[in-house]
């Protein structure tokens, strides 16, 4: 997982228990501190929205992990980490764990891509964010099915997970 830092630092302490320090740059993280890292938002001045970028970086990094392990190619291992992970995780109940992650199974981390809902943030000692324009065009490219053409549109609001 590449760590981000508030800008200027090269690096920032947790504001969790047991408030490890992260240092900028690519690394290895456990379970534990993968998740004290997504969770981080106070320490950067965009506060939600960095812990949004660092959630995104996850994803990539557990997708990159999983195909340079051949995950996707060996029904084993696969089967393992999915009754593992269905264990710890929560999604909608008419979607069963092994099935979502069978289907999943041949995306790769060159075929993620997030798109952020244009808003701006608020902190009156609750961060919050209010959408705004274009928003309701990206919720009507949704129901029409026509998001490709909103994303042409709008390539600030694209974030490649590559």
């Amino acid at each position: 997982l590449c760590v981000e830092t508030p800008k200027g630092t090269d690096s920032f302490k947790s504001i969790h228990k047991p408030y490890r320090t992260f240092k900028k740059g690519c690394q290895d993280l456990n379970g534990r501190e993968a998740l004290d890292y997504v969770r981080q938002r106070k320490q950067f001045t965009d506060g939600d929205y960095a812990r949004m970028r660092h959630q995104q970086q996850f994803l990539k990094a557990i997708v990159k992990q999983a195909r340079s392990q051949d995950l996707h190619r060996d029904l084993g291992k696969l089967d393992r980490v999915i009754r593992a992970a269905g264990e710890s995780l929560t999604i909608d109940n008419s979607v069963p764990v092994a099935a979502l992650a069978f289907t999943l199974r041949g995306i790769g981390p060159g075929d993620l891509t997030a798109i952020t809902a244009p808003t701006v943030g608020r902190n009156n000692g609750v961060w919050y964010a209010v959408l705004v324009d274009p928003a309701p065009s990206l919720f009507e490219a949704v129901r029409e099915e026509t998001l490709d053409q909103w994303v042409i549109e709008h390539p600030k609001r694209v974030n490649s997970l590559t």
